[in-house]
């Protein structure tokens, strides 16, 4: 069970930690390249 709980905070310090990508959410555009 102690494995289970360590894992769980430790993604959940990560994900707090990391964004996503910049464009994340915006509708892809071919003209903008």
């Amino acid at each position: 069970m102690l494995p289970y709980v360590v894992t769980l905070i430790v993604l959940a310090f990560t994900s707090l930690k990391s964004r996503g990508p910049k464009a994340s959410g915006e509708p892809y555009d071919q003209g903008k390249r």
